[in-house]
């Protein structure tokens, strides 16, 4: 193990190259002391924390501390961290040229030899978006969506080449930074990537569609505007690594269900326990508790399960099994396809007596498919949503057009998403078979 650069606080920290000692020093001094002074974690996790700081007192949060603690799971010896590991990759990419943001420094808390806690401390860049906030912004943004594909294509085709395999390839950990309409990328976050000598093509399939996952809500042209992006403009090339990422689909979306239906479905950091008077159960944080009890007594009064109309800002749907646990696994169910763009975002479960109720974010100007007039649009966007769901799993039964939602996407286009999401099985093995979301005759 090399010999640390600095002993601030009572931690080793090691510099990034060429970093001066004078100029860290006071900058981890301050970050350590913000963090004892209670900085707000952006994580909320027990053994993570991500702390936004404002080390030169300017009113902005302009550098980042990450800490991973390890209380009860210590790392012996030798054995370097998360954040001296982080600190490695992104000096080596630096060094390729490519767009990776160099920390400032790592830092360790070791006790008779054993890792206790690490540290990193990154500086922000400045009027940059993640790749998520900004396919999220609002339309009509085609050109600027095009180049970002674009870019992004070429930078992933990069990263691989250069050998960085990043098990955690997602959208936020890219940065986006416009000059005048051509997009600047970054990527960051190094915790779970390695270095190889080659990346093999099944490690970059396995990358894709982790990220192809959770942008479900770009239009496929987009998507398949960055597959040949990073196929260096081969368009054979390209439908064969998007044929590649339909059949990782499966795999994918039965182990989110698992991971989602132990982890998001609990009182934590994704959702927080809510009691109402009538009702319990899960919540999206900071929602207010009037609105979630006013749904779920429109979701039992109406006649029809799913319920939604023009001047509500949420879909409920009454569930058939009024079950916790039943419940909970919807809920699961609904966030995999949510993060594919295939269903709307769940609020909350709210589980009573005699009901269960899921409550979903209703955008603008949408309705159940029954409410539009039957034309090609709307048969073409039912088609996409049953292919993309038959990928992803299957349905205990055919899909009535009360079960849909659709929503303007476009001149001349509209998209569907799922409301019925209780009738979605993911998956349990690769490649098993599928049912066809066909109408009900």
């Amino acid at each position: 193990m090399t010999a640390a650069d600095l002993e601030v606080g009572g931690l080793e920290w090691w510099l990034s190259p060429g970093g001066a000692p004078e100029l860290a020093e006071p900058l981890i001094a301050r970050a350590l002391a913000a963090l004892a002074a209670g900085a707000p974690d952006l994580k909320r996790g027990r053994r993570k924390g991500n702390y936004r700081l404002d080390l030169s007192g300017s009113g902005t949060p302009d550098h980042l501390l990450k800490v991973n603690r390890y209380a009860g799971t210590r790392r012996v010896g030798s054995k370097s961290s998360k954040a001296r590991h982080e600190l490695a990759i992104a000096t080596a990419l630096a060094t390729l040229g490519l767009p990776a943001p160099l920390p400032i420094a790592a830092g360790e808390r070791r006790e008779n030899g054993r890792l206790e806690a690490c540290y990193l401390l990154v500086p922000l860049l400045a009027d940059v978006t993640d790749l998520r906030e900004e396919l999220a912004l609002p339309e009509p943004r085609p050109a600027r969506r095009r180049a970002v594909a674009q870019a992004f294509g070429a930078l992933a085709r990069n990263l691989h080449d250069a050998g960085l395999h990043q098990d955690d390839f997602q959208p936020n950990n890219f940065l986006v930074r416009w000059h005048g309409d051509s997009p600047e990328l970054f990527v960051i976050d190094f915790e779970r990537a390695r270095l190889l000598r080659r990346v093999p093509r099944r490690l970059r399939h396995r990358a894709l569609a982790k990220l192809d996952r959770e942008l479900g809500r770009a239009p496929s042209t987009l998507r398949m505007r960055f597959l040949r992006a990073y196929a260096g403009g081969d368009s054979a090339a390209a439908r064969a690594h998007w044929r590649a990422l339909e059949a990782q689909a499966p795999a994918l979306a039965s182990r989110d269900a698992r991971h989602l239906f132990r982890n998001a479905t609990v009182p934590g950091r994704r959702y927080e326990a809510v009691r109402l008077p009538d009702w319990s159960g899960l919540t999206l944080p900071g929602l207010d508790p009037g609105r979630l009890e006013r749904a779920a007594a429109r979701a039992v009064a109406a006649q029809e399960p799913i319920h939604g109309t023009s001047a509500d800002s949420e879909w409920t749907v009454r569930l058939e099994r009024t079950s916790v646990r039943a419940g909970r696994r919807v809920l699961a169910r609904a966030l995999v396809l949510a993060a594919r763009g295939l269903a709307p975002r769940p609020l909350a479960l709210l589980c009573g007596r005699e009901a269960s109720v899921l409550i979903l974010e209703r955008g603008a100007q949408t309705v159940q498919a029954h409410e539009v007039r039957h034309n090609a649009s709307l048969e073409a966007a039912w088609h996409v949503l049953g292919r993309r769901l038959e990928a992803y799993g299957r349905l205990t039964r055919a899909l009535a057009e009360a079960d849909i939602a659709v929503a303007p996407a476009g001149p001349g286009r509209v998209q569907a998403v799922l409301l019925a999401v209780e009738v979605f099985e993911p998956r349990r093995r690769f490649g098993g078979p599928g049912a066809r979301a066909g109408r009900a005759r």
